[in-house]
């Protein structure tokens, strides 16, 4: 089954991948850590389960866990499965798709 990816969100996409380089080497260690994990759950044929918590769970989660979901489809990784959750139940905040 092929995906397609819509053309502004790709375009946000490129300019993420672009910067890549930019992203710190402290911030980029901690990054390695969770990258590896997800591809060697990958390459061993495992779902990778990831539950982003935020307090209040009103938008940093959702956008986390919508944007890791991205990039496994970008990517081409498959069996990720993406989470959001919060130490409070709230509403989603509305500034979070407001653009």
């Amino acid at each position: 089954m092929t995906h397609t990816i819509l053309p502004s969100l790709q375009k946000t996409i490129d300019i993420l991948v672009e910067g890549f380089p930019e992203v710190g080497d402290e911030r980029r260690s901690k990054i390695r850590h969770v990258t590896d994990f997800i591809i060697e759950r990958s390459e061993r044929n495992k779902n990778v389960l990831l539950n982003f918590i935020c307090t209040h769970n009103s938008r940093r989660s959702h956008i986390a866990q919508l944007w890791v979901q991205t990039a496994a489809h970008y990517f081409g990784i498959r069996g990720v499965e993406t989470y959001s959750g919060g130490t409070e139940a709230t509403e989603f905040n509305s500034r979070a798709v407001t653009h």
